[in-house]
């Protein structure tokens, strides 16, 4: 019986170390990447669907990956912020990022 479960054991096992000996910079950045579309979701309740603002709120639909980066680091490091600001300190670079590259990518 305990055969059984030696060989799949010892994958998971395998498969769980070879995960956390990734650097962490790589393992955010696979996350970051992975996690694009559920972060872009977050943007989309004020933004409007695919940034297509419904409102009062400025589209995002529209701005370049790298412009809207460098724009959310502004907002982490306190320039020109509102609400932004606070929402922008939650996310890495990494996940800035991935989630710029993805909206670009929704409206081409």
């Amino acid at each position: 019986m305990l055969r059984k479960f030696a060989i799949p054991m010892a994958v998971g096992v395998g498969a769980a170390l070879t995960v956390f000996a990734m650097p962490a910079q790589s393992m955010e950045k696979k996350m970051a990447v992975a996690d694009a579309r559920l972060l872009a979701a977050g943007c989309f309740n004020c933004h409007g669907p695919a940034g297509e603002s419904q409102g009062h709120i400025d589209e995002i639909n529209d701005i370049s990956a790298d412009k809207m980066v460098k724009k959310m680091k502004e907002f982490r490091e306190g320039k020109a912020s509102t609400i932004m600001g606070r929402i922008a300190k939650g996310f890495s670079d990494a996940e800035l990022m991935a989630l710029a590259a993805h909206i670009e990518a929704l409206n081409k």
